[in-house]
């Protein structure tokens, strides 16, 4: 997906504690933009982002690059939510103007959720650890390739 430039507000190193700060500040001052993170998933690189407008989540995206894999909305979020677990991984977040955002939208739509979230609805949405249990049943057959699973035995023991 195609993103304007925006003006960085916040960055740093991703962790639990830092997404249960950052964000909720960010939504409680109205925020409209998007908040990126990118981790080092059980996959290799997880990369979800976040859609905000006057301080509501709006939208979510959430990609497994190895595999081009992308997902979209409700389910998007869910998956976003579980690598704000991860201790291995940066966010950013970029201001954006309202017509921004709404452009973003109109050409987008899949991204838009079903309710938007609020601040208080955070805390209940990052679970206390990071589960691979999203990426493997979305991925589902990817996962059994002969070059994955090779991959995936040489990070297991350190390698990669």
């Amino acid at each position: 997906m195609n993103l304007p430039v925006g003006n960085i507000v916040a960055e740093g190193k991703l962790s639990k504690e830092t997404i249960l700060k950052e964000l909720p500040k960010l939504m409680d001052e109205k925020f409209t933009g998007y908040f990126l993170i990118s981790i080092d998933g059980c996959t290799g690189i997880e990369e979800g982002l976040l859609l905000l407008k006057l301080g509501k989540i709006i939208g979510a995206v959430f990609e497994y690059l190895r595999f081009s894999k992308e997902l979209y909305g409700d389910e998007a979020a869910k998956h976003f939510f579980n690598a704000c677990a991860s201790n291995k991984g940066v966010f950013e977040a970029d201001e954006l103007s309202l017509h921004q955002v709404d452009l973003i939208l109109a050409f987008n739509d899949e991204v838009q959720l079903t309710r938007e979230l609020e601040s208080r609805d955070i805390s209940k949405l990052v679970p206390d650890e990071y589960s691979s249990v999203f990426a493997e049943k979305f991925l589902g057959d990817s996962l059994q390739t002969k070059e994955v699973s090779r991959y995936l035995l040489l990070r297991k023991i350190g390698i990669v």
